[in-house]
């Protein structure tokens, strides 16, 4: 889907499975087996940290592998880190896919956007329907963020339920 959303026609012939330090990650057994199953499908696949990408001739690399897509695993999401820039120029020149994609990230996945879905007043700003609005402020848990100014304040206001065990335990 990200594929064809990011302008793609052509076959996919290779992706990259991107996270830092990625053998160290608790999912590294998954990345494997994405990576055998993408390989069984004839689609060349790397697991790599983001310093072990390349920017040169118009492509992203691993290695000698060009890289058509990244599955992001990084929580870098906008690749600011120094170790990003090798992939924020290539995804910026438009010369791999990347999903989920900044874009997608920022729509859909950034967890700031809570804050702002379950706050009534700026609901009501933007002329958010009722019925929408209702159903926003019910169906969210309410959502401040924490920032240098209220931290303290915050922390000292939350409540941590107690959880049960589950009955089949």
């Amino acid at each position: 889907m990200e594929w064809r959303r990011q302008g793609r026609a052509g076959p996919l012939r290779s992706i990259a499975i991107v996270d830092q330090s990625p053998v160290r990650q608790y999912l590294y057994p998954e990345f494997i087996l994405f990576q055998h199953l993408f390989e069984a499908h004839g689609i060349k696949a790397v697991i790599a940290a983001p310093e072990d990408l390349s920017h040169r001739d118009n492509a992203l690399w691993c290695g000698e592998q060009r890289i058509d897509l990244i599955y992001n695993r990084l929580t870098d999401f906008y690749f600011q880190l120094p170790e990003s820039k090798m992939l924020r120029a290539a995804y910026l020149a438009g010369e791999v896919v990347v999903t989920p994609s900044p874009r997608v990230h920022a729509l859909l996945a950034n967890k700031h956007n809570l804050s702002l879905l379950t706050d009534e007043t700026t609901l009501r700003k933007w002329r958010v329907a009722n019925d929408l609005t209702s159903t926003l402020l019910t169906g969210i848990p309410g959502t401040l963020l924490l920032t240098p100014p209220n931290a303290q304040q915050r922390l000292s206001q939350r409540h941590l339920p107690i959880r049960q065990p589950h009955p089949a335990l």
